[in-house]
């Protein structure tokens, strides 16, 4: 053969830039424009193609694999030899798998002589062989795998490399062995050894072999067979056929099969036969008279529980013909079972079972209705008991227990089954009635491909859209309009028609039945009709000639459509046949009504400096028929032509004026005529407007007052003077106006703003007005400006560290609103070190105000610049400075000192004086001092709060957008005291005192008081306490913070005094109980004694008084004695007289010194 000619060569080329590209093609005719993106996808292309054309390169192939596999108790030994043919280079790579078998050892031989061969493992059972150099090699590998037995007999299996030829070769030790490979082409002839099996076979290319072997002759006795069925079924009409899905679930009871016996139908198409549990060797069908018997052959014998799947098909017999899907038709034959062949067999079912029981599902297609006659031997179920395989949705479910029964069925195709909703809408016009109908199609069962419709007589189509619309045909004759869709469809579907029918809007009367379209083919229709027409017609029913149509009350319609409005709305239900269609008549007659005018007037009369500008809204409200023709009068006096213009309103349209034309003076009055572009109905609204000068040049008194005569201008032409109108006053701030009496006003009604409906609720003065023409003198007079605060802060917060070393470091921020809009004056204390200013979170840099702005003494102006804000929007400044405090801390035990705070607008606002130009509405100011030093008092204009200085953050800003801005350090330590102020201040007069002095000055007084007491009665005590209290009670009215700091001062002396008062009463107590005991014990032995000494007769006297008033000896101290049998300190006002020597030779014998210390102590 001649050899190929060569692919003809030709250049493409892409050219840049494309403004050059015409010059580029006529000098290269053969030259290509091609877009980049196309370029690079066909480059890509080009170098997949060439790839995939040389394809990957081979390294080298395995030409031959022999296995021998020798048995041995639980293992496989496997020597596999492969012949392999190295193509590539040096070091070639051969991919090998092996799955689960071990590799123990891998030699290699090339001509005889023993070569390197290095294996390398790649994954899972996957290797890899490595080889030094090209040629023919012989690689030997000895394998080793694991043996299974089961109930078949012993197997095992080896994954292998695929080679073009592979033989095997098994040994197994033991005689009269069934093997089983696979695959298994072609068997060899070989000799076994006494006592054992060899098998050997070409497999040809495989990545598998597998080996089964068990003894030929089995060692159990024979026994009969006896085996059960579980049928479960599922057949369906669909698609012209019947299909037919059987899972047999097999129980062998006793004995095992071999092979198993399946009845079929005759006429069905055996398409599977399967087990997923058994072997099948094979299965082979069998056509019988009435029948078909289907043998599977297994691979082994089957014991146990198995599952046998059998699919066929049969072409369904004629629609609506009756045909057995399942069970036997035993035709009078008696048999404990169905294996006989007289019998016809209408389902599949097994031979070899001794019983059979089972479930039988039936569906069907979407596009077919199944009708089932009663059945015999079946009972009906729950979808929920039916056998998983075989449940199906919308199935219909039996169970039987024996195969004799009988299930017959016949089918028919679905018919569509079409419901409709139409909403009908029909609008009157000047000459035509428009028609548009929606319908709103359910079709269920079957799909459908057009739709039909009859429309009235005299209706003419203009249009038909919808879903699925393909095209449409109308026949005039028979008035039918059939609608074809794309494709058959189903569902919701929706179908809007236009149409229209001839009209008579000129005439008085006209009469006309209202068209409604007539869907055809439905079982069943709803529908509204609604009928809107222009205020110019009036739509009356006769109700007697309603017709299949009743009013809708339901009130879901809508009220208008453009400018004719809703007349009247009608439901109908019909359920329309084929022998009787649907009977619907709405006659209605139209009227047509005269034009009715109205208005509204809203008049604003503001008055300004020199000038009052007076605009008023004219509104006509145009019913029934349409006009283009409007009249307005406006009073002569204005001097001027006022401006008309139209205004939109709502509900109406915006139509440009034609022309406007004034008319000649009557009564004061000027008539201007005002003609449309077109005829309009609804609201029609007119802008007119004038101004009245309050002052003329001559005028040398600007604040005198001014008579301005304020008149609403008129709206002529209408019904019975059907006008409403409303009048309100506003004015200018610096402009001041006075209202005539209640009895002047002549058809006007003062009425609050709030009432207002016509013109917005604000304004001086208001006035309503239903008669015309009105009138309104007005005075108007001037005020003199005055100067209104410029910044107002809505809270400040000032916080102050103050050192012991005699500096005090501050951050003041403010929440506030200021009309100032480039620079703010702020007012430090002299000294002050400002580090940080911030306005919101923006930081602006520190400026000293001008010579223009000076501040008072001891204070210094800063200009803060505060461009970018809004007057009304709130923002924030925050301010960090230091200020030097050398001699706040001077004093040892006390002081009051003043702290300057900052000012906004400077320290003159806060000074009260008229020219006040900011305010402060709420100031806190939150002073930290070191631990051994406390702030004590209430300052002047200034409150001490109870609020934690930590919940200043949340009560200046909760958002806490500035509490990172200008860090104070020492906030954490000392104490802190927080002030409140109204109204803001320009300084803080802070009292402090030192902790440990105070302490001392207040605790060692009053320890010291407490000391003297103790040589007083307790009601001495007492009474000071109460005084004390009293007086402090007193003094925390007015100065309760001083009063509480002051306590806590003396605490401690309070404490030791009432202490030092706790032990001399404990004392005492012991003392007065000792003196009581021994008064009653020397009384006793002075009135046992047998000799008394003589004494003088005033010593005698008392003596005996003494006794008479002691008690006798062994009498009990009673309660009216003044005593108890417990005798305590109260007990010893009396004491008994001493009775030794010594006492009764002293004068003062009565009254001894034990007794005065005893009185003392009881005292105490």
């Amino acid at each position: 053969q001649p050899a190929a000619q060569p692919a003809e060569k030709f250049e493409q080329w892409i050219y840049v830039p494309y403004r050059d590209l015409k010059s580029v093609l006529d000098k290269h005719p053969s030259a290509v424009f091609l877009p980049y993106m196309e370029y690079l996808r066909l480059w890509e292309r080009a170098g997949a193609a060439d790839q995939n054309a040389k394809g990957r390169p081979v390294e080298g192939v395995i030409t031959q694999a022999d296995y021998v596999a020798t048995v041995d108790e639980n293992l496989a030994r496997v020597t596999a030899t492969l012949s392999v043919q190295v193509l590539g280079k040096s070091w070639a790579e051969i991919p090998i798998q092996f799955g689960q078998a071990a590799i123990g050892r891998v030699t290699a031989t090339r001509d005889g002589k023993a070569v390197q061969v290095l294996l390398r493992g790649t994954g899972a059972g996957r290797y890899s062989l490595l080889f030094p150099e090209a040629g023919t090699h012989t690689v030997t590998l000895e394998l080793t795998a694991r043996i299974r037995a089961s109930a078949d007999g012993h197997s095992f299996e080896l994954d292998c490399p695929t080679v073009g030829m592979t033989t095997f070769e098994l040994s197994v030790p033991r005689p009269q062995q069934a093997v089983d490979l696979t695959p298994r082409l072609v068997a060899l002839p070989v000799k076994a050894a006494a006592g054992r099996t060899r098998v050997r076979a070409r497999l040809g290319a495989t990545p598998k072999i597998s080996a089964l072997w068990y003894p030929r002759v089995g060692q159990k006795p024979d026994m009969d067979l006896l085996t059960s069925v579980s049928n479960y079924q599922h057949i369906s009409v669909r698609d012209g056929l019947v299909h037919t899905d059987v899972f047999l679930h097999h129980e062998v009871l006793r004995g095992e099969l071999t092979q198993l016996r399946i009845a079929v139908p005759p006429g069905h198409r055996i398409l599977d036969v399967a087990s997923t549990q058994a072997k099948i060797r094979k299965w082979t069908p069998v056509k019988e008279e009435k029948r078909q018997v289907v043998t599977v052959e297994f691979i082994g014998a089957v014991r146990g529980k198995f599952m046998l799947e059998v699919h066929t098909e049969r072409p369904a017999p004629a629609m609506g013909e009756t045909f057995a899907v399942s069970g036997v038709d035993t035709a009078g034959i008696d048999k404990s079972t169905i294996d006989d062949a007289g019998m016809t067999i209408n389902g599949i079912h097994s031979l070899d079972a001794v019983r059979e029981s089972g479930q039988v599902v039936l569906t069907h297609g979407p596009d077919l209705t199944l009708n089932v006659t009663p059945p015999r031997g079946l009972v009906r179920i729950e979808p929920g008991e039916v056998f998983q395989s075989i449940r199906r949705p919308g199935g219909r479910s039996y169970k039987y227990f024996s195969p004799r029964f009988d299930l017959r069925v016949s089918y028919e195709p679905v018919q569509p089954r079409v419901t409709v909703d139409q909403v009908t809408r029909l609008v009157f016009r000047d000459d035509e009635l428009r028609s548009l109908a929606k319908l709103k199609y359910t079709v269920e069962r079957a799909g459908v491909f057009e739709w039909k419709l009859v429309l009235p007589v005299g209706l003419v189509l203009d249009g038909v859209t919808g879903d699925g619309y393909k095209e449409h045909t109308f026949d005039k004759q028979t008035r039918l309009l059939t609608v074809v869709l794309a494709q058959r469809r189903q569902g919701v579907l929706n179908l809007t028609i236009n149409a229209h029918q001839a009209f008579d809007g000129e005439a008085e009367t006209f009469d006309v039945s209202l068209p409604v379209i007539e869907p055809r083919g439905v079982v069943r229709e709803n529908g509204t009709v609604t009928v809107y027409a222009p205020d110019a017609f009036e739509v009356i029913t006769d109700e007697e000639k309603l017709t299949g149509i009743q009013p809708d009350r339901s009130g879901a319609t809508g009220r208008s459509v453009g400018r004719a409005r809703l007349a009247s709305a009608w439901q109908y239900t019909a359920y329309p046949t084929q022998d009787a269609n649907r009977k619907l008549a709405l006659p209605v007659t139209t009227r047509r009504r005269p034009t009715r005018l109205s208005a509204t007037v809203g008049t604003t009369a503001n008055a300004k400096q020199q000038v009052v500008e007076v605009d008023s809204k004219v509104i006509f409200t145009v019913e029934y028929a349409g006009t283009d023709t409007f009249r307005i009068q406006v009073p002569e006096s204005i001097g001027q032509e006022p401006q008309i213009v139209t205004s939109r309103v709502a509900g109406g349209a915006s139509v440009p004026i034609r022309e406007k034309t004034s008319g000649e003076v009557e009564d004061g009055w000027v008539t201007w005529t005002i003609v449309m572009q077109q005829e309009m109905t609804g609201p029609v609204a007119f802008d007119v407007s004038w101004d009245l000068k309050t002052a003329g040049e001559e005028d040398s008194d600007p604040m005198a007052n001014r008579q301005v005569l304020v008149q609403p201008p008129r709206a002529m032409d209408l019904d019975n003077q059907n006008i409403t109108g409303e009048v309100v006053v506003k004015k200018d701030d610096a402009m001041g106006i006075d209202l005539p009496d209640d009895g002047e006003l002549d058809g006007l009604e003062l009425i609050d703003v709030r009432e207002l409906k016509l013109l917005p609720t604000n304004g001086s003065a208001a006035f309503r007005f239903h008669v015309q023409p009105v009138s309104l003198e007005v005075t108007v007079r001037k005020f003199e400006s005055e100067k209104v605060v410029e910044t107002v802060v809505s809270r400040a917060l000032v916080e102050m560290v103050i050192n012991k070393n005699g500096t005090a470091s501050a951050r003041a921020r403010f929440r506030l609103k200021s009309s100032q809009r480039q620079r703010l004056r702020v007012d430090l204390p002299n000294l002050a070190n400002v580090s940080d200013v911030f306005v919101d979170l923006r930081r602006v840099p520190v400026e000293k105000s001008g010579d223009d702005e000076t501040a008072l003494e001891g204070w210094t102006a800063y200009s803060i610049n505060v461009a970018g804000t809004r007057a009304d929007e709130e923002f924030f400044l925050s301010i960090r400075y230091d200020l030097p405090q050398e001699n706040f801390f001077a004093s040892w035990f006390g002081s009051t000192e003043t702290i300057n705070l900052p000012v906004v607008g400077g320290v003159e606002s806060e000074s009260g004086s008229d020219g006040k130009t900011s305010v402060t509405q709420e100031l806190k100011t939150a002073v930290f001092v070191p631990e051994e030093y406390k702030l004590v008092g209430v300052p002047d204009h200034f409150v001490v709060l109870s609020r934690h200085h930590g919940n200043l953050e949340s009560w200046f800003d909760k958002q806490k957008r500035t509490s990172a801005l200008g860090h104070l350090p020492g906030r954490d330590r000392g104490h802190a005291t927080v002030y409140g102020n109204l109204g803001g201040a320009a300084a803080l007069s802070a009292t402090w005192w030192e902790t440990s002095s105070m302490t001392a000055g207040i605790s060692i007084p009053i320890f010291a008081i407490g000391c003297v007491l103790l040589w007083t009665p307790w009601s001495n005590r007492l009474s000071v306490v109460l005084v004390a209290m009293f007086v402090v009670s007193l003094l925390s009215l007015s100065y309760a913070d001083s009063v509480a700091e002051a306590l806590s001062a003396a605490r401690w002396g309070i404490g030791f005094g009432v202490a030092a008062w706790m032990l001399a009463a404990v004392v005492g107590f012991q003392r007065s109980v000792g003196s009581k005991v021994a008064g009653v014990v020397s009384n006793t032995l002075s009135r046992n004694k047998v000799e008394v000494d003589r004494v003088p007769e005033a010593d005698g006297e008392l003596d005996s008084a003494a006794a008479e008033d002691l008690p006798a000896e062994g009498e009990p101290v009673s309660d009216e004695d003044g005593g108890d049998t417990d005798p305590g300190s109260g007990d010893a006002v009396v004491e008994a007289p001493d009775s030794s020597p010594d006492s009764t030779d002293d004068d003062d014998s009565g009254t001894d010194d034990s007794g005065d210390a005893g009185l003392l102590e009881s005292d105490s």
